[in-house]
């Protein structure tokens, strides 16, 4: 009985798939998320039969793919370190003090003669960039009572999402922020527009930004100078004077308008006395002459 020859072709390729199956070793990002400044983690997954026979294991980087680590000992220690784990099967890189110059370039695993090489490359959704401190801030009051903050952040990575408040009052609407990609990073430049009043001042503002997982505050004190205060005291002061000034003018006209008419009525009475029964029997009877002296009208 002759045995096909694509079985026994298939007997000879299975141990050599499983054989490529267990040699296979795939590294990941494991510091989640990464933050510049800071230590990140490269975990290598090594081959199944990584730990019966003892074969070198390599980690290589950078653009030209130079030697970083190998088994366990560093070209660089205070920048590179390898942890082999032999239970778990895995080889650990440490980068420390993750800098630009870690990211978007390729790193490989080696184990033998497995390998795995692929690029670490920038993404908003696993790589930080928090800002330094102090912040850049100007502070300015003009004389429309208007106060203006311009903050900037610096280099800060992802895209920051910003608002403010005003002695726990929710002022976002005159806030403006614009994020300027400068390199890899952004720069946040955050505007405060808003019309001071005594009752804002004092006052605390507070800046609250969000930069992925990282969530930091810039408080200001705020104070109304010496103009602002009596500026309003002023306006103040005119409306109440105004106010008194032109009840104390009623009251005077009120008055005035009373008096006149009580003196013209006396006025009246003393001019043309009220006749009496006599005079209207008498005066028809006086002559011409008469009448003119007396200044009576003859009905």
């Amino acid at each position: 009985m002759k045995i096909p020859i694509t079985f026994v072709t298939f007997l000879i390729i299975l141990p050599l798939f499983f054989s490529f199956i267990k040699a296979i070793i795939v590294w990941e990002l494991e510091t989640l998320p990464s933050v510049f400044g800071k230590d990140v983690i490269l975990k290598c997954t090594l081959p199944q039969n990584c730990c019966n026979n003892m074969q070198s294991r390599r980690w290589l980087g950078g653009n030209d793919l130079h030697l970083l680590t190998m088994n366990g000992f560093s070209i660089d220690p205070a920048k590179y370190s390898e942890k082999f784990m032999k239970e778990n099967k895995t080889s650990i890189l440490i980068i420390h003090d993750f800098d630009i110059m870690d990211i978007n370039v390729p790193y490989e695993c080696i184990y033998g003669s497995s390998t795995f090489v692929k690029m670490l490359n920038l993404t908003e959704d696993k790589f930080e960039y928090h800002p330094s401190i102090p912040y850049n801030e100007n502070t300015t009051t003009n004389e429309t009572n208007t106060l203006v903050v311009n903050f900037s952040t610096g280099n800060v990575y992802p895209r920051p999402t910003c608002s403010a408040a005003m002695n726990d009052e929710d002022i976002s609407s005159y806030m403006t922020t614009t994020a300027i990609l400068k390199g890899l990073f952004y720069i946040a430049i955050i505007t405060v527009t808003i019309v001071l009043t005594p009752a804002s001042c004092p006052g605390l503002l507070i800046i609250n930004c969000r930069i992925g997982t990282f969530l930091y505050d810039y408080e200001l004190n705020v104070t109304c100078n010496k103009i602002i205060n009596d500026s309003f005291d002023g306006k103040v002061n005119t409306t109440m004077k105004d106010s008194v000034l032109v009840v104390i003018l009623s009251v005077t006209g009120i008055v005035f308008v009373i008096a006149a008419r009580v003196g013209l009525k006396n006025a009246r009475r003393h001019c043309y006395p009220e006749r009496s029964h006599m005079e209207e029997y008498a005066l028809p009877h006086l002559d011409k002459q008469q009448r003119r002296k007396t200044g009576k009208r003859v009905k």
